[in-house]
């Protein structure tokens, strides 16, 4: 799959990658401005350890969900990565095993 909602993905990478690059040189000119503001937000990641570990243990836990959800459903947002979906290979199989061909006595199937 080349394109994700309709749109390229090749221009949709170009998009995310101009607004990030965007959202990182707004952050570094706060930060360059008020050094206080970086300090309040990773002080924590120090403090607690283990808690900045959970938080984000159980958001890359929640995006698995998700992922296999979507392919589970063959949901559009996840053949642009898999292109191949459990769904498409049930059907596949489906439709290969009700092709047979036709019997003397002009039955499909097995004898």
């Amino acid at each position: 799959m080349n394109e994700l909602f309709g749109i390229p993905v090749g221009t949709l990478l170009v998009v995310l990658l101009v607004g990030l690059a965007a959202a990182g040189a707004v952050l570094a000119i706060l930060v360059a401005r008020n050094p206080v503001l970086a300090r309040l937000g990773v002080r924590n990641v120090g403090r607690r350890g283990s808690r900045t570990a959970l938080i984000v243990a159980s958001g890359l836990h929640a995006d698995q969900k998700i992922s296999a959800v979507c392919r589970a459903r063959a949901l559009p947002l996840c053949q642009i990565t898999a292109g191949f979906t459990p769904r498409a290979a049930a059907d596949a199989a489906r439709s290969a095993t009700m092709a047979r061909p036709a019997c003397d006595n002009g039955r499909t199937g097995s004898t």
